[in-house]
């Protein structure tokens, strides 16, 4: 199983680099993201998701789609590319 405590502090202060710093960290990103991919695994084989998990995604998510008008045209970009690839990637649970 993979550090749900570990998770969420990544996803923290990727949100509060991205709302606060105005910056979108790619190194904390793909970091996110390949927790994400395990978990989806996880949850394919579980046919649920914990619910702890479910909420700190939720956040995620909605910061991903939220945009900023702060960020440069690069990284607003890199946010919306983001938004999509987590869109797909848990589309794959209806496998």
């Amino acid at each position: 199983m993979t550090d749900l405590q570990g998770f969420h502090n990544k996803v923290m202060n990727f949100m509060v680099k991205l709302r606060n710093e105005n910056v979108f960290d790619d190194s904390l990103y793909d970091e996110i993201f390949g927790t994400l991919e395990i978990f989806v695994e996880e949850w394919k084989t579980q046919d649920s998701i914990p619910k702890e998990t479910f909420i700190i995604c939720l956040y995620l998510t909605d910061f991903l789609a939220g945009g900023s008008r702060f960020l440069s045209d690069e990284d607003n970009e890199k946010l919306e590319n983001a938004c999509n690839a987590v869109h797909e990637l848990f589309t794959t649970l209806e496998d």
